[in-house]
């Protein structure tokens, strides 16, 4: 068996050649979903913990005012979890947008 036979039954044909701005361009889009992704999590974590705190601080302030502990907690806690999901339901069609945008250039 000679080495030219050997080598084409080990090494398979490339059909087309690679360029190097579709790879480079492909690098570009992996990139920008991956700081989509980064970006989308950031955003979503102070979307959570934004409107818990300002509710945990509230709910408190009002319970010792009041003497009504833990009602007013739990009530601000109930009301900061629909705001919270009304906006996360929100950014996350914006997210989804700029997902099927896709990079611009």
């Amino acid at each position: 068996m000679t080495f030219h036979r050997l080598q084409a039954i080990i090494v398979p044909k490339i059909s087309h050649v690679v360029d190097i701005k579709e790879i480079a361009k492909s690098k570009q889009n992996d990139r920008y979903y991956y700081w989509l992704g980064i970006r989308a999590a950031g955003d979503f974590g102070v979307t959570i913990a934004i409107p818990a705190l300002i509710a945990a601080y509230l709910g408190k302030l009002l319970d010792l005012h009041f003497g009504t502990s833990p009602w007013l907690l739990i009530s601000c806690f109930t009301i900061a979890f629909v705001i919270t999901i009304a906006i996360c339901v929100r950014r996350a069609r914006h997210y989804a947008k700029l997902y099927e945008q896709g990079p611009r250039g």
